[in-house]
């Protein structure tokens, strides 16, 4: 999650926040190299989307209705981006969902401009669009990397069919930023550390309707103020327990 001392809200955005001076560019300056060049673009769309600007600024295109069109839409989402800064953090990347169609636009654009502008710029068009999905897979590949060794991968379809499809089920502990549950193929309540309280157990159960817990951690599930709402164990796979919940 953002800094919640950064304050306000997305209504408000920076006008709202004590973001200081230096953070506010810490930020700018994880997107620009970052997020956007190589999650919501990659470094081959990446070079179309800049190349493109510069190709229609050396020609007519950029005299045309649509470029100032297209142009005045980057300008919005450029300064709602600004504005949300504060917000976005280096963490909330939805909000920069925005920026994908003037991007695609611009992009698919820039591919057209950039390759009948000369023959050079037609190889190297040719180039960048076979490498496309390459530099995609890749930068995935990255972050799949990060989550893909622990017991919730190796065993997910045993996990994914140890209770029924559309329980609710209380998960923990999941740090891959809600990962875990797709790959059980499963609702319900997740948590990212050992510091659940025994209160939010009868809570889970008795009010919003769990009947499961999966659980990596015996710092949970050996809890004596814990294990009182256990059932039975259904299944054990690695590291992970999974347990039915008693009705309450």
């Amino acid at each position: 999650m953002g800094d919640s001392s950064l304050g306000g809200g997305p209504l408000t955005g920076i006008f709202g926040s004590g973001i200081t001076h230096e953070k506010y560019l810490e930020f700018l300056q994880f997107h620009i190299n970052k997020w956007l060049p190589f999650i919501i673009l990659n470094a081959g769309a990446s070079v179309f989307l800049v190349g493109s600007f510069f190709v229609a600024c050396g020609t007519k295109a950029h005299k045309t209705e649509k470029f100032w069109l297209l142009f005045s839409v980057l300008l919005i989402v450029i300064l709602y981006f600004l504005s949300e800064l504060n917000i976005i953090d280096k963490v909330h990347d939805y909000y920069l969902m925005p920026f994908l169609i003037p991007f695609t636009i611009m992009v698919t654009s820039g591919i057209k401009l950039f390759y009948n502008f000369s023959d050079l710029t037609r190889y190297l068009s040719i180039i960048f669009l076979l490498s496309l999905p390459l530099l995609a897979y890749d930068e995935v590949q990255k972050y799949w990397t990060l989550f893909s060794d622990g017991d919730i991968y190796k065993y997910h379809k045993e996990l994914r069919n140890a209770v029924p499809k559309d329980a609710i089920c209380v998960i923990l502990n999941d740090d891959s930023g809600c990962v875990y549950s797709y790959q059980i193929d499963k609702q319900g309540f997740i948590y990212n550390n050992d510091n659940i309280p025994a209160a939010y157990f009868e809570d889970m159960i008795k009010n919003r309707n769990a009947t499961y817990l999966y659980c990596n951690s015996r710092k949970v599930d050996e809890r004596p103020e814990i294990k009182i709402f256990f059932e039975s164990e259904v299944v054990k796979y690695g590291a992970i327990h999974v347990y039915k919940l008693k009705k309450l």
